[in-house]
């Protein structure tokens, strides 16, 4: 009678360990809001789409690049892709968290996740000059040394 009893009282320790952490799994569940971790468009080009994102395990925003595997194209995110690594850790880069082949939409498409930067040389570009030639060499220079970190 006493082992019976044991197991018992093993199993309702268990029982309620278990209830635990239903509870905090539905507490996880129900905080979840979908449209939180929705991407949103940001663009798209010729090669693709960069859409805004969210990165689940962090909360921090991400630029997702999406490109649609075409045979005979050479792969612009693939190309970026290279660039970054090679750049990894230089300031003024977005680190990449993620780069492979993912099916989107019923694509196969390469994605490339990576950090969200600040303001970019293109949004500079555009406000310093409306569309026009292109910086002028002292605004050219203060961008460098900003990326350089000089």
């Amino acid at each position: 009678g006493n082992r019976f009893s044991e197991v018992i009282a093993t199993l309702k320790k268990q029982k309620l360990a278990l209830k635990d952490r239903i509870a905090v799994l539905q507490a996880n569940i129900d905080s979840y809001n979908p449209t939180d971790y929705q991407p949103k468009m940001l663009g798209e080009g010729a090669y693709g789409a960069i859409l805004l994102g969210r990165d689940v395990a962090t909360g921090e925003g991400v630029a997702i690049k999406v490109e649609p595997i075409k045979q005979h194209r050479e792969s612009a995110i693939a190309y970026e892709y290279s660039v970054f690594s090679k750049l990894r850790g230089v300031r003024g880069f977005p680190t990449v968290k993620y780069f492979g082949q993912q099916r989107v939409m019923n694509r196969d498409c390469r994605v490339m996740v990576m950090e969200l930067l600040g303001e970019s040389v293109e949004d500079l570009w555009w406000e310093v000059t409306g569309g026009g030639r292109g910086f002028a060499p002292a605004t050219a220079l203060a961008v460098a040394e900003e990326m350089l970190g000089l």
